[in-house]
């Protein structure tokens, strides 16, 4: 994770006011819209006699820190997630794989045994993340060496954070870290044949950086890894419409990132995947020093429903766009954890934030091959952004939709992503093509508040949470209704076509 270096604020004076389930003024009073009566449903036709793409399940990984705390309840996240990125962030630079971690705080981390050892017992992969400063090419290739002995899956060696920005304490040249690369990717081989180097590239701000990087490595490097932060307001409030809208901007992104393997990996370009090592959608709650702060009953939109409305939409575009792996940002941490708190600081690991569950949601219940979906008669909303190097500006759909099967082909299982509340959007028709569905199906969703949070408003720390309720279907074209900005998986089992 970068520092705050990277970020950039709106300097925007804000108002307070709360933002309740239909409720369409924000605090920013600058969102006022008209309430008016909801047009005609938006209609989802899903093609699941056509094209299938296979799911990459990498793409639902996470960033383990060495500085998680070691208890079963952090343990348990990081072992549902396919893939780790370990230890996670700026903090590698502190980190060595071979060393014991220092006594802090009192209370166990993460060092190498143990992350090794939840890798083991999950089956999870891993991403190892090399320490540029304090380790040396053949130091590197002895850890993924030790991983493989340990039977563990090793599916990227990243070689250093985020190299390319000032903030970083490995920062250097693109000439200087092309070398490293080239010196890891040579000494990690040498050891463990076949091993898939990362090569770390920063935002568009250092496009002429990534340029030479890849220029000097093309031939070496497996894959490249992004850092998607697209709403980054540091110490602010951020506006939870825009939140949700960066998703948007991770299409133009892949494009764009394509086009530089185009232009400068020439053969190679496709052979290098795209990597999205580090991910999230808001940044908004103050910084550790000023913790005392939190006890101000206010959502903030990292920790509520607005994230993770970012991330239902930000997973399925990632498949449809082909990444490769992702790891979002991250397993524990005060701001950015799907737990909150670290092994420095006290916190009610019960909490799942909003953005775990529909992490969740992806992980448990989307299918293995990914079908082509066509929406009509979506109502949108525009955002002037972009917030950061990589928001988004533009016209959003109110609802995204994917699809995908699972069970052998007689498993339909669609995402719906519903970004509006209920005068807007409420009912979306669905037109299945190639799949004559089970009158029973079966929903499980998270949302009804667009600022709901399980954490610092003095409510429930389940407010927000996965329910689960029955649909009937009517054949293969029939409608839902969707709870007003909320992540819903729906599966459906294949049944009999009616017969001619």
């Amino acid at each position: 994770m970068e520092s705050s270096g990277r970020r950039v604020g709106t300097g925007v004076t804000r108002r307070r006011a709360p933002w309740r389930g239909a409720t369409l003024a924000w605090t920013l009073g600058l969102w006022a819209p008209a309430v008016a009566a909801q047009p005609a449903a938006p209609r989802v036709e899903v093609d699941a006699a056509g094209a299938r793409t296979a799911v990459p399940r990498d793409v639902f990984g996470g960033n383990l820190e060495y500085i998680n705390e070691n208890t079963p309840a952090v343990a348990e996240l990081a072992g549902s997630l396919p893939v780790m990125r370990f230890p996670g962030g700026d903090a590698d630079s502190e980190f060595r794989w071979d060393r014991a971690l220092p006594p802090r705080c009192g209370r166990p981390g993460f060092d190498w045994p143990a992350a090794a050892a939840l890798a083991r017992r999950s089956g999870a992969g891993l991403y190892l993340e090399t320490n540029i400063l304090r380790s040396t090419p053949a130091h590197a290739a002895r850890w993924v060496a030790d991983a493989r002995r340990r039977g563990l899956r090793v599916a990227w060696v990243g070689i250093g954070n985020e190299v390319w920005g000032h903030w970083d304490r490995g920062f250097r040249t693109a000439a200087r870290y092309a070398a490293d690369v080239r010196a890891h990717a040579r000494a990690i081989r040498a050891r463990a044949p076949g091993t898939r180097i990362a090569l770390s590239i920063g935002t568009f701000n250092e496009e002429a950086w990534n340029r030479e990087a890849i220029r000097r490595t093309a031939d070496v490097i497996d894959a490249v890894d992004y850092h998607y932060y697209p709403n980054h307001h540091e110490q602010t409030l951020a506006r939870p419409e825009e939140v949700i809208a960066g998703a948007e901007g991770i299409a133009p992104l892949l494009a764009r990132l394509r086009a530089m393997l185009r232009e400068e990996a020439g053969a190679r370009a496709g052979s290098i995947q795209i990597l999205f090592g580090e991910w999230d959608g808001a940044s908004d709650p103050p910084p550790q020093s000023q913790v005392s702060t939190l006890i101000t009953p206010r959502a903030y939109a990292s920790w509520s429903m607005a994230d993770a409305l970012f991330y239902g939409a930000a997973l399925g575009e990632m498949i449809t766009g082909g990444v490769a792996g992702a790891m979002f940002y991250e397993v524990q941490g005060y701001r950015f954890g799907a737990i909150p708190g670290h092994w420095c600081m006290p916190a009610n690991h019960a909490i799942r934030r909003p953005k775990a569950l529909v992490h969740q949601l992806w992980r448990e219940h989307f299918g293995d091959e990914a079908l082509a979906v066509t929406t009509q008669g979506v109502p949108r909303y525009r955002v002037e952004g972009p917030t950061n190097w990589d928001g988004f500006a533009g016209e959003v759909p109110r609802l995204r939709a994917y699809a995908s099967l699972a069970a052998g082909g007689q498993e339909l299982r669609l995402m719906l992503v519903n970004r509006a509340a209920a005068d807007v959007l409420q009912d979306v028709e669905l037109d299945l093509r190639g799949f004559v569905p089970q009158p029973d199906a079966q929903a499980w969703e998270v949302g009804g508040d667009l600022l709901g949070t399980n954490e610092n408003v003095g409510g429930p720390t389940d407010a927000v949470a996965i329910r689960t309720r029955a649909v009937r279907v009517d054949g293969p074209r029939f409608r839902i209704r969707l709870t007003p900005w909320s992540v819903t998986a729906l599966t459906l089992r294949r049944g009999t076509p009616p017969a001619r």
